[in-house]
């Protein structure tokens, strides 16, 4: 496997460095990808779907949820706009894998609404589309835990401080989000799953 370094730069550049695996601080690039669009220091998401291609998701400076893929063996692919939702430029992305061959990307929009994108690796990119009518801080955090084989579950604070869950269930669906407990958080800050 290889090691591979994701970074927006200053100009608001994707930028990847990659070092094969056993190289001894052997280094290449950095390649660049895309445009000038992206914000700055800003959260890159990133997960790997085989062996040779990973995936970077980050939010550009229209609000706009986009992809690059990097293929160690052809080269970048991408930058890749997804929908036309709105997020807060910037915004970070959870990314988790429902299935074999899908992958989840979840983000809070500018009105505070749980999106969902979805990645089939055979047919492509789907949404995003909003679960739900919870509201939440723009930008917050989302952890996602495994709750059994079929159900993934989406944990975050909502904007009135409360916790809420979201379950995607491979064979029925969303389901949420709806509340937990009764405790008051700071509006959409970080948990922690395990």
């Amino acid at each position: 496997m290889a090691n591979v370094i994701f970074a927006i730069d200053r100009f608001g550049v994707l930028n990847a460095f990659s070092r094969e695996a056993g190289a001894p601080a052997v280094w290449s690039g950095p390649q660049t990808t895309g445009c000038a669009c992206l914000v700055p220091g800003s959260p890159i998401t990133v997960f790997q779907q085989n062996a040779s291609l990973y995936t970077a998701l980050m939010i550009d400076r229209d609000g706009v949820l986009n992809a690059a893929a990097l293929d160690l063996t052809a080269g970048w692919q991408g930058l890749t706009t997804i929908g036309c939702a709105a997020f807060a430029p910037g915004s970070p992305i959870t990314v988790f894998q429902p299935s074999p061959m899908r992958f989840t990307a979840l983000i809070i929009d500018r009105e505070g609404v749980l999106n969902a994108a979805s990645l089939d690796v055979t047919t492509g990119w789907k949404g995003p589309d909003t679960i739900g009518n919870a509201s939440f801080a723009p930008g917050s955090v989302i952890r996602v835990f495994q709750q059994s084989p079929t159900v993934n579950t989406a944990v975050m604070v909502d904007r009135d401080g409360m916790i809420s869950v979201a379950s995607l269930d491979t064979t029925t669906g969303w389901q949420g989000p709806y509340l937990i407990g009764n405790a008051s958080f700071i509006p959409g800050s970080p948990v922690a799953v395990m």
